[in-house]
């Protein structure tokens, strides 16, 4: 899941989103998030550029610690197979 505060009108539901609330208490717990270029889970859907996608990660980064996020790039539905280079 992605940040629904970044992330904050997602194409498939807010569900798949998670809130700050819930990753800082993951990330109290040693735990990590996944962030996904997902079109149903980022900012501009499938239109979300690479730039917009390093952008959601520093923001995370800056506010939850680098340790306590991942980037996961596996399958997208609608984007294009250069977004998993």
């Amino acid at each position: 899941g992605n940040p629904r505060e970044f992330v904050t009108n997602p194409g498939f539901g807010p569900g798949r989103l998670k809130t700050t609330e819930a990753i800082r208490a993951l990330a109290a717990r040693g735990g990590v998030i996944g962030l996904s270029p997902n079109r149903f889970m980022t900012l501009r859907g499938v239109e979300t550029t690479l730039d917009e996608y390093c952008e959601m990660v520093a923001w995370a980064a800056d506010r939850f610690g680098v340790d306590h996020i991942g980037v996961g790039t596996d399958f997208c539905p609608g984007h294009p197979p250069g977004i998993r280079d």
